[in-house]
This record gives structure tokens, C-alpha cells and sequence, in this order.
């Protein structure tokens, strides 16, 4: 899931970094969130370096998040945390 969230993130224009998608990674780690919202806002924080790309981060968010429930978030967060997948496109 969260790997899609990063592509979706390129696909619409947010030009992540890497540095910004390890300091998110580590923020989710330390247990800084934990709700959709909570991840919504950290993310926007982390990943967005503009202004200018909130509108495309929303996109990008609601595409990979639109249908998840607060509990399938969690769950993800914590699969994700536990056996990481680095993107082979990077």
C-alpha cells in the first residue's frame, strides 16, 4: 500500500525524495500517528515541498486511501514497518 502511495505520489506530480519518503518511514516508526487523518497530515508535512503540490498530495492520497477503513491504515502501517519493500524503480 505504501509503496503504491509513492508512485501515486511521482504519478501526480509530488516530486518525493528520498530522504523525505526515509524521514516519513522513520516518523511511522517512532508511532507519531495513528489514525488516517494523522497520516494524511505527517505525510503532507514530510513529503509535500510546496504549497503548490497540496492539491496533487490529495489526489495521490485519497487514490491509495479512499476506500481504506482506520483499522486497514494501522494494519498497513504496521506490515509495512515490520517487512519493508523498497520501490526497484527508484
Amino acid at each position: 500500500m505504501f509503496v503504491d502511495f509513492l508512485f501515486s505520489l511521482r504519478r501526480h506530480g509530488v516530486p518525493v525524495a528520498t530522504q523525505q519518503w526515509l524521514a516519513l518511514h522513520k516518523a511511522l516508526s517512532k508511532g507519531l500517528i495513528d489514525d488516517a487523518d494523522g497520516l494524511y497530515g505527517l505525510g503532507r508535512a514530510i513529503l509535500v515541498p510546496s504549497e503548490s503540490r497540496f492539491d496533487s498530495y490529495d489526489l495521490a492520497f485519497l487514490e491509495i486511501f479512499r476506500d481504506a477503513q482506520v483499522a486497514d491504515i494501522k494494519d498497513a502501517i504496521k506490515e509495512w514497518l515490520e517487512n519493508p519493500v523498497a520501490p526497484k524503480d527508484i
